[in-house]
């Protein structure tokens, strides 16, 4: 079976998406049959690779469409479910829905053997799709962008991940991803030490601030494609071996 892992925290702008694609791509590269599912209505993940998808994951979870037929290849071993701007509406429909918070963990079940990992891109809130992805995983990476709002907004997330634990949903932390780290400014530095003091090992190794990574993105390619010597492509590659072998 996959191993489901939900990337998520309830801030914006910490590197989610930018963490799906790369380790996705790293995953991929190293041999592993990869689905990187979408559930941000803006839809970065199908973009990133310019999919102009006629399915999306809201026919899967509101039209009961099987997942296998919105995913689409877009690298070797690497497979995307995406969104789109109408998954919005989904949040409203889906609150209705009886067992609302397992249909994601539902429409994977049929696909999951045909994966080694699938990573779930959840959006910046904590809403009925989030509740979804994180019934629906393993194992949460939290990427958390080194400034002092994004550490409340991990503690935040994390409170929401004990309080499933202790409803009896498997769910652990698989990683604390600091994004955006500039080891030359002390705001970075005091916020990985801060991290570190509260989680201990939890704490991953981190993503350097690299605008390699954000050009990549705007070429549609992954950093190793675009950069393969970066700092970002180094970084990227030393978690991606955290999660393959963890």
């Amino acid at each position: 079976m996959a191993r489901i892992i939900a990337i998520a925290n309830q801030k914006g702008g910490v590197g989610k998406t930018t963490t799906v694609v790369n380790v996705g791509a790293g995953l991929a590269a190293a041999g592993y049959n990869t689905l990187a599912v979408d559930l941000d209505a803006q839809g970065q993940v199908g973009k990133y690779f310019q999919l102009q998808p006629e399915r999306t994951i809201f026919d899967v979870l509101v039209r009961g469409l099987p997942a296998e037929a919105a995913i689409y290849p877009v690298r070797e071993r690497l497979w995307v479910l995406p969104a789109g701007k109408d998954l919005a509406e989904a949040k409203e429909i889906l609150t209705s829905r009886r067992r609302r918070e397992e249909l994601l963990a539902q429409a994977l079940k049929p696909i999951a053997r045909q994966y080694d990992f699938i990573l779930l891109d959840c959006a910046p809130s904590l809403d009925v799709l989030n509740i979804n992805a994180l019934v629906a995983a393993n194992e949460l990476v939290l990427p958390v962008s080194c400034d002092y709002l994004a550490l409340d907004g991990a503690r935040e997330h994390l409170a929401t991940v004990l309080e499933m634990q202790q409803e009896g949903y498997d769910i652990g932390v698989r990683a604390i991803l600091p994004t955006f780290y500039d080891a030359r400014d002390r705001k970075s530095r005091q916020a990985v030490e801060l991290l570190r003091s509260h989680y201990n090992g939890s704490v991953a190794e981190p993503i350097r601030k690299n605008v390699r990574v954000s050009e990549a993105a705007g070429h549609h390619k992954t950093i190793f494609e675009y950069a393969p010597q970066s700092i970002g492509a180094q970084d990227y590659a030393r978690f991606t071996d955290r999660v393959a072998h963890a």
